[in-house]
């Protein structure tokens, strides 16, 4: 569980509802499979700290996904990967060098 604050409240996230983590401006957010996004008081480094690597990867410095918010991978330039999360629009790309490691991931 992620517990954010929204306003004056506590709110609890389940990570079974977390599609994604990512970096934006200097902040940490969260995106549930609702589509909301939360801002969160951790660095990606943090977070993947307390997360299942079954589960979740850091497929770059910005972002940590889920196999299941994954809707297509696409052949990128330099040999990396390109992939497609739903309603979410920043573009997100393998790095080159995890893209092995993220095919071995996606087969376990």
């Amino acid at each position: 569980r992620f517990m954010i604050k929204v306003g004056d409240k506590i709110k609890s996230i389940s990570v079974a509802d977390i599609e994604l983590f990512y970096s934006l401006d200097k902040g940490t957010f969260l995106k549930t499979k609702q589509g909301r996004n939360y801002l969160i008081e951790y660095s990606l480094d943090a977070v993947m700290h307390d997360l299942d690597p079954a589960l979740f990867y850091r497929v770059n410095r910005k972002h940590i996904v889920t196999i299941d918010s994954v809707s297509e991978i696409i052949a990128h330039t330099n040999s990396r990967l390109k992939l497609v999360v739903t309603d979410f629009d920043d573009e997100i790309i393998v790095a080159r060098e995890r893209v092995k490691e993220f095919k071995e991931w996606l087969d376990s």
